[in-house]
């Protein structure tokens, strides 16, 4: 699956949004098909934090001088939390307070994200 961030208005940055940050230790990797790695980490308390993740297959940004941190989307099951299918996309800056975020899936599935730090969920 391929997809494009659309962020109109946006000053991104690094910082973490990663639904495999809360994990304790290193996620094991469960399996990769097509675009997609599955993962699973567990928790101090044991339970488990299952996620797909993804990079980009292309970028629009402008190549010359760029800094950005690292660029992915992941889709997260927490079972513990009553959390399914929570969506998160890091875009690799900081995102200005208050900005909207729109992601595009293959250009058919559009979604209004609400941002913080560097990430932005659905």
């Amino acid at each position: 699956m391929r997809f494009s961030l659309l962020l109109a208005g946006l000053m991104v940055g690094s910082a973490v949004l990663s639904a495999g940050a809360e994990a304790q230790g290193k996620p094991k990797l469960l399996g990769s098909y097509r675009d997609w790695d599955a993962m699973v980490g567990t928790m101090p308390d044991g339970s488990k934090t299952c996620y797909m993740i993804s990079t980009p297959k292309r970028s629009t940004a402008n190549k010359k001088n760029v800094n950005r941190g690292q660029i992915y989307m992941t889709v997260t099951h927490r079972p513990k939390f009553g959390v399914k299918g929570e969506v998160n996309a890091v875009v690799g800056y900081p995102i200005r307070s208050g900005s909207e975020a729109k992601i595009s899936v293959d250009g058919r599935h559009n979604f209004s994200f609400f941002t913080e730090g560097s990430g932005a969920c659905l």
